[in-house]
């Protein structure tokens, strides 16, 4: 399991206390910055700000069912695959991740709901939408490269 700690600095600027938050950084991610993860959910902000997180993977023995909350905001993610299991991606789950061009989803998805903002500021082109979503929450895809959505029937 990989672990999320965040950081902060505390420096002194022409007389005045500041203090900067640096990024988050989930332990166990490699210099390769590929990560193969095998729990069945990503926890809220587990990965956020982790820039060097570049390819995430679901292992196909956990049947993943949800990504979080701002699990993948702002890292450097190329592109994901949603595994079929997953039912959930969260509010602001990949917000931020302008590097992120590809969206694909695997087998038939049991995906219902699409989290608010969860793909806002992406570089995704295209996108087909499973046929089992009912819920796209606002501004999931608000300023992003998207130019065309497919829904499948």
């Amino acid at each position: 399991m990989h672990q999320s700690s965040c950081y902060f600095f505390t420096l002194f600027l022409i007389g005045q206390l500041v203090q900067l938050e640096a990024a988050c950084t989930a332990t166990g991610i490699p210099a390769s910055g590929e990560v193969t993860w095998t729990e069945s959910t990503v926890p809220n902000d587990h990965f956020k700000e982790c820039y060097n997180l570049i390819k995430f993977t679901f292992s196909n023995s956990n049947n993943p069912t949800r990504i979080g909350s701002g699990s993948f905001q702002s890292t450097s993610l190329k592109s994901i695959e949603i595994p079929e299991s997953l039912v959930e991606i969260g509010d602001y789950a990949f917000n931020g991740v302008t590097t992120l061009d590809t969206l694909q989803f695997q087998g038939v998805s049991k995906l219902t709901i699409l989290g608010e903002n969860s793909f806002e500021g992406t570089s995704i082109p295209v996108v087909t939408i499973p046929y089992g979503v009912v819920e796209i929450q606002p501004n999931t895809f608000k300023n992003s490269k998207l130019r065309t959505l497919n829904f499948y029937n």
